[in-house]
C-alpha cells in the first residue's frame, strides 16, 4: 500500500468520527432541551462546535501511529518478476557463454555472479564445485585489482598453443570462484577454442564473458558452449540487437541453447515487445536497489539484493546438477 493511500486513510478515519459525533449531537438535540437551546441560539455556537470537532479529528489523526518502512526495505517498488525459463546444462564440465546485446548491459556482472553463486552454494560429487569465470577487463575488474597483463603476456609468448599452466594465471575470489581477466583483443576464436579445451579439464563449469561486436569470437564461444545467455536492457537498442540472434536460433533449431536476460528491469519499465518474443527462454533481472561494485561484493552475496535473488534462481535452473544442495550441504 502506498504512502498516499495510508495517509488518506489516517485522515479519513478521524474526519468520519467527527461527522458521526456531529450527527449524534443533532439527534440528541431533539431529546435534550438544553442542547437544543444552545444550538438554536445562533449559527455561531454551531460553527464553533464544528471547528472544535474538526480540530479534535485532526488531532486524533496526527496522534495515530504511522507505519514506517523497515531499514532494509527498498524505497523503490520492486517489479513483479516472472519465473525464468532457462535451458538446463547437464553436461559436465559445462561451458556457458554470456553475450552483451549492447554496451554496459551488465554482461560481466551477470557472468561473474553466476560463477560466484555456483561456487558459494553448489555441490558436485560431495564437494564444492570449481567454477572459473573468464571476464573482460574493464571498470569493474579495475576496481577490485584484476590485472589482464599476465594473460596478455602469456598469449604473446604462446602464439599457437595454450598449455595447462594457464590456470595458474587465474585469481581466486573469496567465494571459491576463480577469475581469469582478459583484455579486449587478446582472445580470438582460435585461442578461445584452445583455452576452453584446457579449462574443461580443471573446472566444473566455465563461464565466458564475451564482448559484443567480435563476430568470430562470438561464433567460437557459441560453438564451445552448451548454453549462451544474451544480456540486454529494456531498450530499443537491445531489441534491435537481439533480432539476428533470434533469426539464427529459429532457422537452425537452436532456440533451446539460448536464454535471453533482460537486465535492470524496474516496476515502471516498459519492455520493448521484440525482447520477450525473441526467444522462448527468458529471464528478467530487476534493477538492484543496493549500491556498490558488482565484483567487489557480488549481488548473490547480498541478502537485500533483488538482482542477487534473480541470479540465484537463474543459476539453480541453469545448472541444476551443480546448484542443487543435498541434505548434508543444506544443514
Amino acid at each position: 500500500m502506498g504512502n498516499r493511500t495510508k495517509r488518506a486513510i489516517r485522515l479519513a478515519a478521524p474526519l468520519a468520527l467527527g461527522v458521526a459525533v456531529a450527527i449524534v449531537a443533532a439527534v440528541l438535540s431533539d431529546r435534550i432541551p438544553a442542547l437544543d437551546y444552545v444550538l438554536a441560539l445562533s449559527w455561531a455556537p454551531a460553527f464553533v462546535l464544528s471547528l472544535l470537532l474538526i480540530g479534535a479529528a485532526a488531532g486524533i489523526g496526527l496522534a495515530l501511529p504511522r507505519s514506517t518502512p523497515l531499514s532494509g526495505e527498498p524505497s523503490v517498488p520492486e517489479p513483479v518478476i516472472s519465473r525464468p525459463t532457462i535451458p538446463e546444462v547437464r553436461r559436465k564440465p559445462a561451458i556457458i557463454s554470456v553475450h552483451g546485446l549492447e554496451a554496459k548491459a551488465g554482461c560481466t556482472s551477470v557472468a561473474f555472479n553466476l560463477a560466484v553463486e555456483l561456487a558459494a552454494v553448489g555441490l558436485v560429487d560431495g564437494r564444492r564445485p570449481r567454477p572459473i569465470c573468464v571476464v573482460r577487463a574493464g571498470p569493474l575488474t579495475t576496481t577490485v585489482g584484476l590485472d589482464p597483463k599476465p594473460f596478455t603476456d602469456y598469449c604473446r609468448s604462446h602464439m599457437a598453443a595454450v598449455g595447462d599452466e594457464v590456470i595458474e594465471l587465474a585469481e581466486l575470489h573469496p567465494s571459491g570462484c576463480e577469475v581469469l581477466c582478459v583484455a579486449d583483443g587478446v582472445l580470438d576464436g582460435h585461442r578461445l577454442r584452445l583455452l576452453s579445451s584446457v579449462l574443461r579439464r580443471f573446472y566444473d563449469v566455465v563461464i565466458l564473458d564475451c564482448p559484443p561486436g567480435d563476430r568470430w569470437l562470438t561464433d567460437t564461444a557459441f560453438d564451445a558452449s552448451e548454453v549462451s545467455l544474451l544480456v540486454g536492457l529494456p531498450t530499443e537498442e537491445s531489441a534491435k540487437a537481439v533480432l539476428p540472434w533470434s533469426d539464427t536460433s529459429w532457422r537452425y533449431g537452436l532456440d533451446a541453447r539460448f536464454g535471453l536476460l533482460v537486465n535492470r528491469v524496474r516496476a515502471n519499465t516498459s519492455i520493448p515487445e521484440l525482447l520477450p518474443t525473441a526467444f522462448a527462454n527468458l529471464a528478467l533481472i530487476p534493477e538492484d536497489a543496493a549500491a556498490g561494485n558488482a565484483l567487489e561484493l557480488p549481488w548473490v552475496l547480498r541478502p537485500e539484493s533483488r538482482a542477487g535473488r534473480a541470479i540465484t534462481e537463474l543459476a539453480a535452473r541453469l545448472v541444476p546438477d551443480l546448484a542443487a544442495k543435498d541434505s548434508s550441504h543444506a544443514a
